[in-house]
């Protein structure tokens, strides 16, 4: 690992602000690359090339820091990373006082470093699996099966358990950035951006095993993994997508949207989730927008909607002539599973204002609401309005 200009000062910083003495780091060459006193850097410190060399602390006095070159009267101490010396720390002062200071000056140097390097791996790690998973969705058949599946093992995916692929999208991501003058340059989005995926992985934390990645634009991709300990036949994907949703809202006000996709269990199957979940998320946004989290498993109708001929969607579109009320009203009452009750408690109206509603739909329209045949025509006929008003 290199001492870079940027880093050297940020723990010069750092340290400056606990101890109040001024700090020093100085280069494998000796250079001094941070320092309390801007005037120092990018000069010359024998007293660091002597600690180098011979990789020991090494005091100095007033009397002898006259005759060594850009130094000045402290302690000096070899930053140590794998086993290597990397640079020096130096504590200006009388080096008597200042030796105290040394070891945990030391100590708290060469910890910032690691944590550096870690958080600098695990960067490029994940930018490596983004890739990965950004070729994998791109269909790219210039790369052979088993070279993905190299890949894959090699990066810790497997693909052998059961996962499903989550699609969030940042609704106001923009109209949120444009809110703060700091955060309009490319970079301020970059870290925004960091933020919401830290923030979606926090979530997931100790609950099942996820990889979060930002796919492109304001979406973001999960990948979740089945938890051993819950099967997934008891797991309820629209309630986790709505307390993601909300977790984001309350933390970044921001309005997201999930699609879902179906449980797979190959490398194959990773496009088809993924592309299930986007249908999930479209579909969602053209037939409920006022809904936040759609399960393409909870979207059967509307998915055959969208394959019918435009002309038979006209046509069933045209066997609803309904106002505005009465239509909310049909919505209601199908998203309650033709429940009366839990109708009028949702409109907030009496139960037998809820029924004259439905008898003025079958009316109307001829189909009766109540009758399940009836109902689905019904269902069709709404759907298929919903998605020619929406072009």
């Amino acid at each position: 690992m290199n001492l870079t200009s940027q880093l050297a000062q940020t723990i010069v910083d750092r340290t400056m602000e606990i101890l109040g003495l001024n700090i020093n780091i100085m280069n494998e060459k000796g250079i001094i690359i941070g320092s309390g006193n801007p005037r120092r850097l990018n000069t010359l410190h024998e007293g660091a090339k002597e600690v180098i060399e011979k990789g020991k602390i090494l005091k100095i006095s007033e009397q002898e820091a006259k005759y060594l070159k850009g130094v000045k009267p402290g302690i000096n101490l070899p930053i140590y990373f794998n086993g290597q010396i990397i640079g020096v720390v130096g504590i200006t002062g009388d080096p008597e006082e200042v030796e105290k200071y040394g070891g945990l000056v030391k100590m708290a140097v060469e910890l910032m470093l690691k944590q550096v390097f870690y958080l600098e791996r695990v960067q490029l790690e994940e930018q490596a699996e983004e890739q990965f998973i950004k070729e994998i969705l791109s269909k790219n058949k210039d790369i052979s099966e088993s070279v993905m599946q190299s890949r894959a093992k090699a990066m810790g995916f497997n693909f052998e358990q059961p996962y499903l692929i989550f699609v969030l999208e940042v609704i106001n991501l923009w109209d949120e950035l444009l809110k703060d003058p700091q955060k309009k340059t490319n970079m301020k989005l970059q870290q925004y951006k960091k933020e919401i995926k830290f923030e979606i992985q926090d979530f997931f934390y100790g609950r099942t095993k996820t990889k979060v990645f930002h796919l492109d634009g304001e979406k973001f991709v999960i990948l979740m993994y089945e938890d051993k300990k819950e099967k997934w036949r008891e797991t309820n994907f629209l309630k986790i997508g709505k307390n993601l949703v909300q977790i984001l809202s309350n933390k970044f006000d921001l309005k997201c949207k999930i699609g879902i996709g179906s449980i797979q269990q190959n490398l194959g199957g990773i496009v088809k989730s993924f592309e299930e979940a986007m249908e999930a998320l479209n579909l969602g946004k053209r037939f409920y927008p006022q809904k936040e989290v759609y399960h393409i498993e909870k979207l059967i109708i509307e998915r055959m909607v969208k394959d019918l001929s435009r002309d038979v969607r006209i046509k069933l579109a045209s066997k609803f002539p309904l106002e505005q009320q009465l239509q909310q009203s049909l919505e209601i009452y199908f998203s309650t599973n033709l429940n009366i009750s839990q109708t009028a408690r949702k409109l907030f109206i009496h139960r037998n204002s809820v029924v004259y509603r439905l008898k003025q739909i079958k009316k109307i329209t001829g189909l009766d609401p109540t009758e399940f045949e009836d109902a689905i025509q019904l269902k069709m006929a709404l759907l298929c309005y919903k998605f020619e008003k929406k072009k």
